[in-house]
């Protein structure tokens, strides 16, 4: 970076306040390091400032990856103080870490040198990885910014959204298949054993003729209220007074697993949305 005394805006600090100052050096430097320069360079372009005055200047808005160089003067090859060719390249390394390109790929479409190729993903790696640990705060984005991170937040929150409900689920499947299915299944076997094994205390006939003399329809001395309630106690006791031969149970087949179970849920459903349709398509009696 050369220019006259003329033309270089560093001969115009003296008529600057030292905030303006400040500001102004710190454009510059900003200027200066993306082009490659280092500190003690940038330093020494801007008159001789230290180089911890750069590092502040420089602060906030990059994040220097660049190796430690030791004083005493320029490294060995570093010519008569020109500015070497950059060995940076953000496009290569974008190529590699965003598309997934190979370096070799990489290297050739961002036009150049494999070994630049590999020392910019290097760069960029790690500068993306100090980034991910510095702590964002919103209010100090732009308002494009500020909307790609919140449509970021709602697209994760969705995603443990999902997660969630999926453990859930499966706890639940989990807990239906171990635990409550095989103990319906239990209770089923212990009735059924139970239904299977009573002798009864009376026949078919008799039953039946005692039922009619219980029914409403053929008692006229007592209300039909206390006579209805009397004939379902007494049928409440058909299973006690009968043999499984003559008064059979029904049983149903449970589900097995955690699928049946929701099959059968589902056409249970199904028959209640059909009897309803058919309900209301009946016209009603005038």
């Amino acid at each position: 970076m050369k220019c006259g005394p003329d033309k270089c805006p560093i001969t115009t600090f003296s008529d600057l306040t030292p905030a303006e100052q400040r500001e102004a050096r710190a454009r510059l430097a900003k200027t200066l390091y993306e082009q490659n320069f280092t500190m003690e360079q940038i330093a020494k372009q801007l008159g001789d400032v230290g180089v911890k005055t750069i590092s502040r200047d420089l602060e906030g808005f990059v994040i220097t990856t660049k190796p430690h160089r030791p004083k005493g003067g320029r490294p060995h090859g570093s010519g008569n103080g020109r500015q070497r060719p950059s060995q940076d390249s953000p496009l290569a390394a974008a190529l590699v870490l965003d598309q997934g390109k190979t370096r070799e790929e990489a290297a050739a479409e961002a036009n150049v040198s494999l070994a630049v190729t590999r020392s910019s993903v290097v760069r960029l790696k790690a500068k993306r990885e100090a980034l991910a640990d510095l702590p964002v705060d919103a209010a100090t984005l732009s308002m494009s910014a500020q909307q790609k991170l919140a449509g970021a937040i709602r697209q994760e929150k969705a995603k443990l959204d999902r997660e969630f409900e999926h453990r859930v689920l499966a706890d639940i499947q989990r807990r239906m298949e171990e635990t409550i299915l095989p103990q319906y299944r239990k209770e089923q076997a212990d009735a059924r054993q139970v239904m299977e094994g009573r002798k009864g205390v009376m026949d078919k006939a008799t039953f039946n003729k005692i039922r009619r003399c219980l029914h409403p329809d053929s008692r006229n001395s007592i209300s039909d209220k206390l006579l209805a309630e009397g004939f379902d106690a007494f049928m409440a006791l058909e299973k006690r007074l009968l043999n499984e031969k003559d008064s059979p149970t029904t049983f149903v087949d449970l589900p097995r697993n955690y699928a049946e179970w929701m099959q059968a849920k589902q056409r249970t459903s199904e028959a209640r949305k059909a009897k309803r349709s058919n309900n209301r398509s009946v016209p009603a009696q005038s």
